[in-house]
């Protein structure tokens, strides 16, 4: 079925959101987004000799360098990228200083006195992946062996699960890439509770790398954008020349034709950090989703920009609704609600819920 859900009475909106507080997330082989659709996701977490415990897997390769500088061509294979990410955090708020991280030998002191190894966490990046059982099941048994050979496997409020996208499916038509960022910008409260995935609130940390794009958006379109190509559309939305991890949604690699075997990438920097398979498949589904529903034309873009210059906030069924059947709606409104409680906490709050 393909309830219209947004267009319900009160008592049953009120029955979908109990249906969704009691609803679980399985984990599919099959999504079914178009076969345009190319994605890769990014895993950090923190664990004992996290590093060395996962560099010598078959399929893994291990850049050593500096994570801001690597090359564009590592993705072009079949093998997971691992590497130090100096921006995670142990547990007790110490950053994790990864430049002294090849030898592996030096300690550091945070401010409570714990001591931890300098290559305690990394980053694990997926190869170019598709909507189809061997992508999805190369996922979880890369997550499962992760689990099963690094001690104290872990996420706190430093690690993220950043998703990037491949913008094939937009045909190199810049209008409708602008009208799928306008659908992020005026939806970006929703999405941004759905990403937090089994938590409540987002890590801290999103303040400094994850910046909200709406004020960015609602600029743009009150002063116009230049809709020629992808890149004067990037570039008239950035007002100059766009800066990397700055905002929720990120176009830069647009801009700067990172990649020359994809036709461009944005990159979705809001989802905490999450080892759950089911979760972070319940994160490519959403916005696989959103690109599609943009693409069939069913957007109403005017709608859009309306709500985000005169600050008008929709509720989850609006978005709810631009997934195709019932199932799909209830595994988004199912992440977005959690068990029902916001939190004005600093830290990270899990939901009460067992979630997947």
């Amino acid at each position: 079925m393909n309830t219209n859900m947004s267009d319900l009475d009160y008592f049953s909106k009120h029955e979908i959101m109990k249906l969704a507080l009691n609803h679980k997330v399985k984990y599919k082989l099959r999504l079914g987004l178009s076969k345009k659709i190319k994605f890769g996701i990014e895993i950090e977490a923190l664990g004992t000799d996290f590093i060395n415990k996962l560099k010598d897997k078959r399929n893994v390769y291990y850049y050593s360098g500096n994570p801001a500088y690597k090359p564009s061509d590592i993705y072009g294979g079949n093998k997971w990228i691992l590497y130090h990410e100096d921006t995670l955090y142990d547990e007790c708020s110490s950053q994790v200083d990864s430049s002294s991280c090849m030898f592996c030998d030096s300690l550091i002191n945070c401010e409570e006195s714990f001591i931890f190894s300098t290559c305690d966490g990394g980053e694990m990046a997926s190869p170019i992946l598709k909507d189809n059982i061997k992508c999805w099941k190369e996922i979880k048994h890369t997550i499962n062996y992760m689990k099963s050979k690094v001690d104290n496997l872990r996420i706190n409020e430093s690690c993220s699960c950043h998703t990037h996208f491949d913008i094939g499916i937009f045909d190199n038509n810049p209008s409708l890439l602008y009208n799928f960022i306008i659908l992020l910008a005026e939806n970006e409260e929703i999405l941004t509770r759905f990403y937090c995935g089994e938590f409540i609130n987002l890590r801290s940390i999103t303040e400094e790398w994850a910046n909200p794009i709406k004020p960015l958006i609602k600029n743009a379109i009150i002063n116009g954008v230049n809709t020629n190509s992808y890149k004067s559309l990037i570039r008239t939305i950035y007002r100059g020349y766009p800066k990397m991890k700055e905002y929720s949604f990120d176009f830069w690699e647009i801009y700067n034709d990172y990649y020359d075997y994809l036709s461009n990438t944005f990159e979705n920097r809001i989802p905490n950090g999450t080892l759950s398979p089911a979760i972070i498949q319940n994160n490519i589904m959403l916005l696989g989703f959103l690109m599609q529903y943009v693409v069939e034309e069913k957007y109403d873009v005017e709608r859009g920009r309306y709500n985000i210059v005169n600050n008008v906030i929709r509720d989850a069924l609006y978005v709810a609704d631009m997934l195709p059947n019932d199932k799909l709606k209830l595994d988004f409104l199912s992440q977005y609600y959690k068990d029902g409680r916001f939190t004005n906490s600093k830290k990270l709050v899990r939901s009460k819920r067992i979630f997947y």
